[in-house]
């Protein structure tokens, strides 16, 4: 796995992009229903319209009728 951050959160948490197999990893989960973009820290703007067709097939947690987003 090979990790690319530039910034860290307030509780200092690495804001970065996890690439395994060079796969990445954050649009895949975003693809397959398994994440939500998270919008305050969203810097590329093609993992809305990736979050959108998941919702939009209703894939992963989009199955769900009110999911509940982590910082909630």
């Amino acid at each position: 796995a090979v990790i690319y951050y530039d910034n860290r959160d307030r509780y200092g948490r690495i804001l970065g992009r996890v690439f395994c197999n060079g796969v990445d990893a954050n649009k895949a989960q975003i693809k397959h229903g398994m994440a939500w973009v998270y919008i305050k820290y969203a810097r590329d703007k093609s993992l809305f319209t990736i979050e959108k067709k998941a919702r939009n097939k209703r894939i992963g947690l989009w199955q769900d009728k009110e999911p509940i987003p982590p910082w909630v």
